[in-house]
């Protein structure tokens, strides 16, 4: 979107001026909160580790924090992982917990947005992406010279894990092969298929594919996710019990049910309480990188997809129960 596009939006609606000044109010506070944390994380200096790093200061836990931006070559739908988990005092955990508020009203804010406009989400978020930028020229260093600003929502308003209970041991280890199936009518499919341009021929071909179906027909887009990282956390029952019992809690909670263990899927630091020595707890950590010689899985016999793509465009397959009936009804009408 161009400067004069962008400023026509802004004189032409009240609303939307109001807006874009909560959002950048909400940017700001976010970064201050940010800054704050990494100062006391670096006047703690707390027992730490990151996935490839050497030493993970305050200056990795501020880069992590700040890492709002596309990088160069990164794809539209990722996001760069800061793996890593940290001993942190009460305060410090505080101090996260915070950081996560203000993550989540900067995010409850940007979707104020879509009430104003009903385009597509990436289009309605670019001129603030923009405006963002400018307000904070720190962030031009993760530009690489770019025109515009490509803030990366997802990595902006992601949540920082912030375990209170005490951990016995966490375990981090990479996670492949996932992907995920989102069911679709044709409407919807159509509309995808125009989005990336109706004059393009491979579109108007996969356009008249999908005019030879039925109307009715649920449709399966498949995406294949990126390798997620989690984290198998084991709390320190004994040792939760025995400070309840220090702090005088009341019996009513100490008998609140709680499980033993989570099971997270993480992109950024693990933030949880250290030992009773101060230290981290015991953990398992992974392989800078996801492991590529594992030996594939076998594939299922109960697939429910036809295997071959039917909009390679978009990524959707047709359902292997309905090409079955069409096949079945055109012999019948044979």
């Amino acid at each position: 979107m161009t400067h004069s596009k962008i400023n026509d939006r802004l004189q032409g609606d009240p609303r939307y001026i109001s807006l874009i000044i909560r959002i950048g109010a909400r940017f700001d506070e976010l970064v201050k909160v940010i800054h704050d944390t990494c100062d006391l994380y670096a006047k703690e200096d707390p027992p730490a580790w990151g996935l490839g790093v050497r030493k993970a200061d305050s200056e990795w836990m501020r880069h992590a924090l700040l890492d709002m931006w596309y990088h160069e070559h990164q794809e539209g739908q990722s996001t760069i992982k800061h793996i890593g988990a940290v001993a942190a005092s009460n305060e410090l955990r505080q101090a996260f917990h915070r950081v996560n508020e203000q993550k989540a009203a900067f995010q409850d804010t940007m979707n104020s947005l879509k009430t104003l406009d009903n385009r597509p989400s990436e289009r309605v978020y670019s001129p603030v992406k923009e405006i963002l930028a400018k307000r904070h020229p720190m962030f031009q260093s993760y530009l690489k010279g770019a025109t515009m600003a490509r803030l990366n929502v997802k990595q902006t308003w992601r949540r920082v894990a912030v375990l209170d209970r005490p951990v016995g041991h966490a375990g981090f280890m990479w996670s492949t092969s996932s992907r995920a199936i989102r069911r679709l009518s044709v409407a919807e499919a159509y509309a995808m298929l125009e989005r990336n341009g109706v004059d393009h021929a491979h579109i108007q071909v996969q356009m008249r594919q999908l005019a030879s179906i039925p109307p009715g027909e649920v449709l399966a887009q498949v995406q294949e996710l990126a390798p997620l990282m989690r984290c198998n956390v084991r709390f320190d029952t004994e040792r939760e019990a025995e400070l309840r019992e220090i702090e005088g809690r009341a019996a009513e909670e100490a008998d609140e049910i709680l499980s033993d263990t989570a099971a997270l899927n993480v992109a950024m630091p693990v933030i949880l309480p250290p030992d009773e020595f101060g230290a981290l707890p015991t953990l398992r950590t992974p392989s800078a990188r996801p492991q590529s010689n594992r030996k594939p899985r076998q594939k299922r016999k109960d697939v429910k997809l036809e295997p071959e793509v039917f909009l390679p465009t978009i990524h959707v397959y047709r359902y292997k129960e309905n090409v079955a009936k069409e096949k079945a009804g055109a012999r019948k009408t044979g």
